[in-house]
């Protein structure tokens, strides 16, 4: 009688058959025999010829003798080329080679790439290789384009959802990471955290602990940052010329940033302006119940200035100014005159001569409470 050999796997409940390549489960015993035995056979050699990447089942022979059983666990997805070599008490030799396959999470698998259509032939398949590149194949040309949109209906990438493709680029998932993510396009770029009619609750965090850094914009390009609910009230609009590295020293280390306060009412900085290093520079306090009373402050007593020699404001109004000494200066004329109140008269003095002056004042009755009303 002819020697012959056909592998059968075993895995729990699941017979291959003979002679048939096995899509099982990673972590269970498989059983592998010879389904093709006769009472002639004498020695059974197993030989592992290809596994999985990252298995640590070793290749080449692993189980030689009299044992006719060979029993693994496959530890990892992907597939695995077994080597069966069966010898009769007269020397007849007889061979065969199967696949045992565990699929990834995407049902998709890499197949043995010393494999054979004979040696992949799952469920019957005669076309061995071609089952998985088709699938492989057919996934990657999704890729391109519009992300595999049915009938190409699409230009843009799109991601599945529940086996539909969602409109667009539209990424909803929960714990999804993304590192080096380039997007170029003329487009808007829109991250909506909300729920589907609430823009409540929406978090966009970049970076954990220690330092994070949102960079909008390269070079010659002006970064643009705008934010609002549906309505257009309580918008934030913030716009950056030149932002340099804050260890950098001159006019360009102080970057000016600007930060919401937390609650209302009054003496509440709601928008302070920050050096890089936290340092307060000046802040907008509510001074009334009400928004629309409020005050510009500097951070610290007589600091600050409105204006430069070179950039000056055309003209600044108000219903009553409060200051201390006031300089009236005229560069183009070349007059410099500064004025100081007194006790009991106003003092007018020329910078340029150094010489003071005193204003005649002339009673003109007692002044009315409205007059005295403190600004």
């Amino acid at each position: 009688m002819t020697v012959s050999a056909a592998i059968r796997f075993v895995q729990g409940a699941t017979d291959g058959g003979p002679g048939r390549a096995l899509i099982g489960v990673a972590g269970t015993i498989v059983q592998a025999s010879n389904a093709n035995d006769t009472p002639d056979v004498v020695s059974w050699t197993w030989e592992w010829i290809d596994v999985a990447h990252g298995s640590a089942l070793p290749i080449g022979v692993v189980q030689d003798g009299a044992i006719p059983i060979y029993s693994f666990t496959p530890d990892v997805q992907d597939s695995y080329l077994l080597h069966l070599t069966v010898k009769d008490r007269f020397g007849n030799v007889a061979e065969d080679f199967r696949a045992f396959t565990v699929l990834r999470a995407s049902g998709r698998y890499v197949p043995p790439y010393r494999g054979t259509n004979a040696s992949m032939n799952y469920g019957g398949s005669a076309t061995g290789w071609s089952v998985s590149m088709y699938a492989w194949l057919n996934f990657l040309d999704g890729l391109g384009g519009g992300g595999g949109a049915p009938g190409g209906a699409s230009g843009n990438i799109q991601f599945n959802n529940a086996g539909a493709f969602a409109g667009d680029s539209v990424i909803n998932r929960s714990g999804v990471a993304f590192r080096d993510l380039t997007i170029n396009s003329t487009h808007l770029l829109t991250i909506n955290a909300g729920l589907a009619a609430t823009l409540d609750g929406a978090t966009l965090t970049i970076g954990g602990s220690g330092t994070a850094t949102l960079q909008v914009g390269t070079s010659g390009i002006t970064p643009h940052v705008e934010g609002g609910d549906a309505a257009g009230l309580n918008k934030f609009a913030a716009l950056v010329e030149n932002p340099t590295d804050p260890a950098a020293t001159g006019f360009n280390a102080n970057v000016l940033r600007l930060k919401g306060g937390a609650t209302a009412g009054v003496g509440t900085a709601f928008l302070q302006v920050d050096r890089h290093d936290n340092t307060p520079i000046a802040s907008m306090l509510q001074s009334g119940a009400a928004f629309d009373e409020l005050q510009f402050v500097p951070a610290v007593d007589n600091k600050g200035s409105l204006g430069t020699n070179a950039l000056r404001w055309a003209l600044i109004r108000g219903t009553a100014v409060v200051s201390g000494d006031m300089h009236l200066l005229d560069e183009e004329r070349g007059a410099h005159w500064k004025l100081r109140e007194e006790p009991d008269h106003i003092a007018v003095i020329n910078m340029l001569t150094k010489k003071r002056y005193r204003l005649p004042l002339d009673p003109d009755g007692d002044a009315s409470e409205d007059e005295l009303a403190d600004p």
